[in-house]
């Protein structure tokens, strides 16, 4: 479930992803995680090499952005793990509005 939220300051309604979720990919954050650090095993047998390739190469794009942001958010006072797993870069990248759309 999505839980759909509305901001009392600007009044638009913002849509909160749950971790199992990666903005625009077809598969869970499970999968993805396990594609960009090369854990892929035959449990995703059906995660092509080209798909694998893929996401590695939209990880090595938008990494520092996202390392960015979580950066800003411990500024103002959000905790994440330490190192902060994919998960929570994830889900804290596009919660707080700030998802880029690289390839």
């Amino acid at each position: 479930m999505i839980r759909r939220l509305r901001c009392e300051i600007c009044g638009k309604i913002h849509h909160e992803l749950p971790d199992v979720l990666v903005p625009y990919k077809r598969y869970g954050a499970d999968v993805v995680e396990n594609a960009i650090s090369g854990k892929c095993s035959a449990k995703y047998g059906s995660v092509s090499a080209e798909t694998v390739r893929r996401f590695r190469c939209w990880w090595e794009e938008v990494e520092v952005h996202f390392l960015n942001v979580l950066l800003t958010l411990v500024v103002t006072g959000a905790s994440f793990g330490n190192p902060p797993t994919f998960r929570e870069k994830v889900r804290a990248v596009a919660n707080s509005n700030n998802w880029i759309f690289a390839h």
